[in-house]
């Protein structure tokens, strides 16, 4: 359920482009489509991120899964830190935009506190 919600508030999040918003998930699709642009290699890096984020993953929680859900949270943030370099930033303040952004950044701020939680209470219970 909440990596749903990070995938569907990430998707949905509609920055201004040049002439309209649109949710990035048309975006990603489009950057993917258009070849020989700095657009397709963030939009390439942000469908990465998103499988990462689809990727079943075990109960226990191990290092690995931990630095897989750090590196996709960092390919996730990349294509809309590349975007607000190139439109000007007062395009980004609105709800469009900030409200599924802080929902996304919510959500994965406090899956990433508690997995880093419980494996740390793993990993000292099992050295008890």
């Amino acid at each position: 359920m909440a990596k749903a919600l990070r995938i569907i508030a990430y998707l949905l999040i509609s920055p201004t482009g040049f002439i309209i918003a649109l949710p990035l998930a048309f975006w990603l699709l489009g950057g993917l489509l258009n070849f020989s642009s700095l657009e397709q290699l963030f939009a390439a890096l942000a469908t990465l991120g998103i499988v990462l984020l689809v990727r079943r993953s075990a109960m226990r929680r191990r290092l690995g899964l931990l630095l897989l859900d750090l590196a996709a949270f960092g390919l996730l943030i990349s294509p809309l830190a590349w975007r607000m370099s190139v439109v000007p930033i007062s395009r980004f303040a609105t709800p469009a935009v900030v409200l599924p952004g802080a929902i996304f950044l919510l959500a994965f701020a406090g899956y990433l506190f508690l997995s880093i939680w419980v494996y740390c209470l793993q990993r000292r219970s099992a050295n008890a």
